[in-house]
């Protein structure tokens, strides 16, 4: 089930150590100021998900952070390794780790503590990230696979519609090594921001920009083809990917039954 890879099972011990202690550091600071108060995880989760979208700072906001820093630690301090952890455990704990990273994040663009505490908040995030931010080997391997088939199949079609389809001239040696120059600027750029770009729709659009910075015209067909495409796919993988995966879970309930 997801929730099995739901946090990295393979985190080193020093990396949860390490992790722990960044807690236990910011206790102090998160503990300053008493909860207005009842408050339990719900209170808490709702204070600190309207905190991360308004970015409203009140009473509610570090005892709440406080109390979600405080399960995280009695969730890993009790195990050796994450994959001690129950399936029910992982997943509250991947909560309360984005929960806690999206409300550091908030309190650092607002400025709302010190600079030595600022820097133990954004220490303690920094140590628990690693933990949801990773991609399992065998997703790799199974992307990697599924590129390279998709490319080994469709390649011709890709080559002839970006090479010949998109200008109604063949492009030149100069216009290509401008695309992909700019794809290259622009992928590195968008990786270092943090930002999620198609490389084929980086490339298509450098292409056309060079087709009509040269006057060598646009195929219109080709074009709206494209800009449809771009338009369609994000609406038709979630449809896909929640397709397969309604599919796959009910195939292992029925299998688990």
């Amino acid at each position: 089930a997801p929730a099995t890879f739901a946090l990295d099972l393979g985190t080193p011990k020093r990396t949860l150590d390490a992790a722990l202690a960044a807690s236990k550091a910011v206790v102090p600071i998160l503990t300053a100021t008493p909860a207005p108060g009842p408050l339990d995880e719900k209170t808490a989760d709702r204070h600190l998900s309207q905190f991360i979208k308004n970015g409203v700072l009140d009473a509610w906001t570090l005892p709440s952070l406080a109390l979600v820093n405080e399960h995280i630690m009695a969730s890993i301090g009790k195990v050796k390794a994450v994959s001690e952890l129950s399936t029910t455990d992982r997943s509250h704990m991947r909560r309360d780790i984005y929960l806690m990273d999206g409300a550091v994040t908030r309190l650092l663009k607002l400025a709302a503590v010190g600079d030595a505490e600022a820097a133990a908040l954004d220490n303690l995030a920094d140590e628990w990230e690693p933990l949801t931010n990773y991609v399992p080997a065998w997703v790799k391997v199974a992307v990697a696979l599924t590129l390279s088939l998709g490319t080994m199949i469709g390649w011709k079609r890709i080559v002839v519609t970006v090479g010949e389809k998109i200008g109604k001239s063949h492009m030149t040696y100069a216009q290509g090594a401008s695309a992909e120059i700019v794809t290259m600027a622009t992928i590195g750029l968008a990786d270092t921001m943090g930002v999620p770009v198609s490389t084929t729709h980086v490339l298509s659009s450098g292409i056309a920009g060079t087709m009509f910075a040269n006057r060598s015209g646009l195929q219109r067909e080709t074009v709206r083809n494209i800009v449809l495409a771009w338009v369609l796919t994000v609406p038709a993988c979630m449809l896909l990917g929640s397709g397969l995966f309604a599919a796959c879970l009910f195939v292992i309930l029925r299998a688990a039954a």
